[in-house]
């Protein structure tokens, strides 16, 4: 990965926007350095990695998005690496026990991944299409909508599927009427299943669960993500799919840059029908990335400075970060993301970047 030389931790050249032209944005295309990845090397459509910054209409709505980053960026000045760490500490534990009472029903323990990961009644995704009326555990699936007021549309985040739940996360995605899944670790990891096969990956392949039908239609296969086009069919009606697997995450830790996190992002947020996001358990990785789209979105939708530590709160375990490292990706990424939009200077997040740095060497 090539960095750009004005981005100092990571990110380069994302659209505080990711939206259409309106009224109170515009957005201005800008040339690509000749040391940026190529879109093929990304995973992603030309047309998905064009570098762009939103500029307000007028400079009072550009000085806010500056006053913004750059109390963000004080904030992050005053933070030492122990504070993070206590930060971090008080995030919310596991839920009661009487708050996860699908995921602790004997009936449904074959299907969830990990003993240790609950899932919470509250928010957990309730199947309803082709259930079985005989069977009360069918519809149980470890995933759980997302919800913030700063989002455009919900998410779903969800375990890995297991083969014994292959037909109900195929279920799922056709009650959500979702079109969009995101990947966010590979099927085996230091020799651990993380992730079944569970959608066909080669051509003229296909998945059939009775009248539920996954179709192979096409893919692209790159350095950092590949994009698979499916079709997902039921008794004469077919939705087209798109699987994004991002294979350079690898579990607790942190990505080597958020480029690609970024633009996955920027390809799904305009969906209106909740995407559906995975890793191994659906808490660390896939929290983290939704948790970087909330604040990422009460910046740009709300104008307002985003309370990280109080995002992951509200997560709960339906998405949080499960590393300290993953926790301060977070920061990270809005601090970058304000360096390559020149929102606030290089300069203002230095010693962050070496607290982040130092986390890491910690934790290595």
């Amino acid at each position: 990965m090539v960095k750009s030389e004005r981005s100092l931790i990571g990110l380069d050249g994302e659209s505080l926007n990711g939206y259409p032209r309106n009224a109170r944005n515009i957005v201005l295309e800008k040339k690509s350095s000749e040391n940026q990845r190529s879109p093929k090397d990304s995973g992603m459509d030309e047309s998905e990695t064009k570098e762009s910054v939103s500029l307000a209409e007028d400079e009072e709505q550009r000085d806010t998005y500056r006053k913004l980053f750059k109390d963000l960026g004080m904030a992050s000045q005053k933070m030492t690496l122990d504070d993070f760490k206590y930060e971090f500490s008080e995030l919310p534990g596991d839920p009661p026990s009487e708050q996860c009472m699908a995921f602790n029903n004997g009936a449904n323990s074959r299907k969830n991944r990990y003993f240790n990961i609950p899932c919470l009644d509250s928010s957990r995704v309730r199947l309803t299409f082709m259930a079985q009326k005989n069977n009360p555990s069918s519809d149980y699936i470890h995933a759980n909508h997302i919800k913030s007021p700063f989002l455009k549309s919900g998410y779903i985040l969800t375990q890995g599927p297991k083969k014994e739940t292959i037909a109900d996360f195929w279920r799922m995605v056709w009650q959500e009427r979702s079109n969009a899944i995101v990947m966010l670790c590979q099927f085996v990891e230091t020799n651990r299943e993380k992730c079944c096969e569970y959608f066909p990956r080669n051509a003229n392949s296909t998945l059939r669960f009775d009248k539920l039908t996954v179709t192979f239609e096409e893919a692209t296969n790159n350095k950092m993500v590949v994009s698979t086009r499916l079709n997902l069919s039921f008794e004469g009606e077919s939705r087209v799919i798109t699987h994004l697997q991002w294979k350079e995450w690898p579990d607790y830790q942190v990505p080597g840059s958020s480029e690609v996190m970024l633009k996955i992002l920027r390809k799904i947020r305009a969906r209106t029908t909740p995407p559906i996001i995975h890793c191994a358990a659906g808490v660390g990785r896939s929290g983290t990335l939704v948790a970087i789209e909330i604040a990422l979105q009460s910046i740009n939708t709300h104008f307002k400075l985003p309370d990280i530590k109080q995002i992951v709160t509200n997560l709960r375990l339906t998405g949080r970060a499960t590393s300290l490292q993953q926790y301060m990706l977070i920061w990270k990424v809005l601090l970058d993301f304000g360096v390559s939009n020149k929102l606030i200077s290089e300069d203002s997040v230095v010693k962050f970047a070496s607290t982040y740095h130092c986390s890491l060497r910690s934790n290595s």
